[in-house]
Order: structure tokens, then C-alpha cells, then sequence
């Protein structure tokens, strides 16, 4: 399975504030993102990040959904539940899926970064510093190399980066 993490990222580091607030986050990369589910299609997200987006984009159309929660038998509209990065691994490929968009937060990020399961990340970095607040890989310290694959602008003055796992 290919495990792709895509992530909206400010310039210094961080994928939410504090309180989990992402309105700052460009509506210029929304096409982007949608593109990258849609190849892959299957997205994981974490149940803040479910609650919060729902329902304006998740679940998401035409997709496998999973919703990743350590409570295994909270319900998500349109969406199927697991309770670990290699659970969800296991679900997609009963679906027929051979990759999944990893689309966080930083908990749910950081799972599938710790367990060694990322193996290409798409960062899209917007022009602003929000100060503080939640890291891309969250409850981890692990050290990983990757290998820059190809940057694009974006509208709006944002840049998508995209890198692999050597």
C-alpha cells in the first residue's frame, strides 16, 4: 500500500493552531487536494478532522473514507472506522485500494509517520507564520530522510512541495 500524506502547512511548521483552528488555510489549494484523493481513493483523516471539515468535505465523494479514532465503535456518516494505521492499511486493501491520502492532523499523521508508513509527503505551504499550534507529525520524534521529488506554485502565493522516502 502507498501511503501519501497531504498536508496544508504554514511557513513555520505548523498544520493548525492551538485549538485546532485551520481557517487560515487557502481555499486556493482545495482543487489540488481533491485531485490527490481522487487518485488515490482512499482517505484517512483523524475524527477531530472529520468533525471539523463535516459535512462541507468530508466524507468525501466518490471515495473510500476512514475515519482513524481510538474508540472503535464511534460512527462517522459515509465513512468506515479504524483504530490503527495498519488497521486502515488492512481495510483499503480489502477495497481493492493498492494507495491512501493521509490527510491528518497531526496525531493521525504522526501514527503512520512512527510506524515507518509514509511513504510520500505533499506539503502545501502557505505564505504565513501562525506562531504556535499542531505539527505536521505530531508524538513523535522519530528521524526519517526524504527525497524532494518537485515543487509547483499555486495561487495565491502558495507552494505545493512534494517529497518521497529514500
Amino acid at each position: 500500500m502507498k501511503v501519501i500524506l497531504y498536508s496544508a502547512i504554514s511557513i513555520d511548521g505548523f498544520i493548525a493552531k492551538t485549538d485546532g483552528d485551520s481557517d487560515w488555510v487557502s481555499r486556493e489549494d482545495i482543487p489540488f487536494f481533491m485531485e490527490e484523493i481522487k487518485k488515490a481513493g482512499c482517505i484517512v483523516v483523524g475524527s477531530k478532522t472529520y468533525k471539523q471539515f463535516s459535512p462541507d468535505l468530508y466524507p468525501v465523494k466518490d471515495v473510500f473514507n476512514i475515519v482513524l479514532t481510538k474508540a472503535a465503535a464511534q460512527k462517522f456518516a459515509g465513512a468506515t472506522t479504524a483504530t490503527s494505521p495498519e488497521a486502515a492499511i488492512k481495510l483499503a486493501a480489502e477495497q481493492g485500494f493498492t494507495s491512501m491520502l493521509i490527510a491528518g492532523g497531526g496525531n493521525v499523521n504522526g501514527a503512520f509517520y512512527d510506524a515507518g508508513l509514509v511513504d510520500e509527503i505533499i506539503l502545501d505551504i502557505h505564505p504565513l507564520a501562525i506562531g504556535s499550534g499542531i505539527k505536521v507529525f505530531e508524538n513523535t520524534s522519530k528521524f526519517s530522510d526524504y527525497e524532494f521529488v518537485a515543487s509547483q506554485n499555486l495561487p495565491g502565493g502558495l507552494i505545493l512541495a512534494r517529497y518521497k522516502k529514500k
